[in-house]
């Protein structure tokens, strides 16, 4: 699980099935492993208004 949002509230969902408010770190099951190499890269999906930027 990848998760930037801080909020004490925030749910998070295991892909169990179950109610997402149900699920548990224990349903979560193996911790995924991510392997960055020199090539790896994340592409976020952002845009920005340049016009309000200056």
């Amino acid at each position: 699980m990848l998760n930037i949002d801080k909020n004490p509230f925030a749910q998070i969902n295991y892909g169990t099935g179950k109610d997402v408010s149900k699920e548990t770190i224990k349903d979560a099951g193996t911790p995924l492993k991510i392997k960055w190499s020199t090539e790896s890269f994340i592409e976020l999906g952002l845009s920005v208004d340049v016009k309000g930027l200056f």
